[in-house]
């Protein structure tokens, strides 16, 4: 398993690759993973069934093109050993790079989908110079790459850096990707837009849900609303932050992993905390404040881990009715869809949120938590991964 980041360190794609570690190893399966080593980790780390590779690979940045310019240590002693003993090499992230090296090995290769990296370099298929879906059938122009680039603050260097790596490179990603024996899709939605914009993926692509985390339902102490997405425009706050002006009854937003703590004062009497990423005990002290977990992506978001640990915690959801989050919450009673970008909706169900009495609003949460464990049912997922790369390793 190569993985240039791995839980704590990343986002929810993370989180999945950390939650198939550790079942498959449970399930009697032998797993090497290779991945990037942070300050205090050690280099080599071993449990049952598992052990774990830290080398200096992509730094603290992070970025999804650094192992594509690190190509040359997948030809390393280390990395050599590995493709000999594996009997099957797996891709959860952006090592793609490592795909063609696997296929020389004669190892199969399952790749695991978390975005729409394939058909998109930047990964999220929506054009931020025009504010839409992109519907381009070639790769990402300039101008959208530029204003994602301008939306995170990237200095100029490194702007012009990821437009040519973006224009360059991602045409060598799509092939290399359709090198692997089965593509990993993590819900209906993002499957059927990648095999409609690349009719190739049909055939090797599988649906299989992200497994849920092991969470348990909190007290809930207050009426605020929780945004986690962070800065990135397409998580929607910008939406949000109107929304929040545009409610009938002030509300209180709790938005986090933003760069700079601030707060802002709306005229309805609204207000929203941005706060940096915060430590696990400040964190869930916030959370207790928390009735409504809000995720208003602009995106056709796949599958949003915000959205199923809020269900999972006892929170009632407001999200946006695009990508897989109607299949991840549908069923849910205490789940709330909002079409992207419609702000007066949004204050709408977040009027209602915030007026509804704490004995219904708990009820319709709990209830939301009981369909989604049993909807998504983390027994039947692994099963279902475990025959799939049985099936491949046999076929090999």
């Amino acid at each position: 398993m190569l993985s240039e980041l791995l839980h704590p360190h990343g986002s929810g794609a993370e989180l999945a690759t950390s939650l198939w570690i550790r079942f498959l190893a449970q399930s009697g399966f032998q797993i090497r993973v290779i991945t990037s080593i942070f300050q205090g980790e050690p280099v080599k780390s071993s449990s049952k069934g598992l052990e774990i590779f830290r080398l200096p690979l992509v730094g603290s940045s992070g970025q999804k093109y650094s192992l594509l310019r690190r190509s040359p240590i997948l030809f390393s002693g280390l990395f050599q050993e590995s493709f000999e003993w594996a009997d099957l090499v797996y891709i959860p992230r952006f090592w793609y790079s490592a795909i063609p090296v696997a296929k020389a090995h004669g190892k199969p290769v399952v790749t695991h989908l978390h975005d729409y990296i394939p058909i998109c370099s930047l990964a999220t298929r929506y054009d931020l110079s025009r504010n839409e879906n992109c519907t381009a059938h070639a790769q990402c122009h300039p101008s959208c790459v530029l204003a994602h680039e301008r939306a995170k603050g990237s200095p100029l260097l490194q702007t012009i850096g990821s437009a040519l790596l973006n224009v360059g490179v991602w045409p060598f990603v799509g092939q290399w990707i359709l090198l692997s024996d089965a593509i990993i899709c993590i819900s209906g939605a993002q499957r059927k837009i990648l095999t409609t914009r690349m009719p190739s993926l049909a055939r090797k692509s599988r649906l299989i849900y992200n497994l849920l985390p092991e969470v348990t339902a909190t007290s809930v102490d207050g009426k605020d609303f929780g945004y986690f997405g962070g800065s990135n425009p397409v998580k929607g706050h910008n939406a949000l932050v109107r929304a929040a002006g545009l409610t009938k009854t002030p509300a209180i937003v709790q938005a986090t992993s933003f760069e700079h703590q601030m707060r802002t004062d709306l005229p309805n009497g609204s207000r929203v905390l941005f706060r940096r990423r915060l430590p696990d005990l400040e964190f869930e002290r916030v959370y207790r404040k928390i009735r409504t977990v809000v995720v208003p992506s602009i995106w056709e978001e796949p599958w949003a881990y915000v959205t199923s640990e809020a269900i999972l915690r006892g929170r009632l959801v407001i999200a946006s009715s695009a990508g897989g989050t109607p299949e991840q919450t549908a069923q849910c009673p205490g789940a709330f869809l909002v079409p992207p970008m419609n702000e007066m909706r949004l204050a709408e169900l977040m009027d209602y949120a915030t007026n509804l009495d704490k004995e219904d609003a708990s009820d319709l949460a709990l209830k939301s938590r009981e369909v989604l464990l049993e909807r998504f049912d983390n027994r039947s997922n692994v099963k279902q991964f475990a025959d799939l790369l049985q099936k491949l390793v046999s076929r090999s």
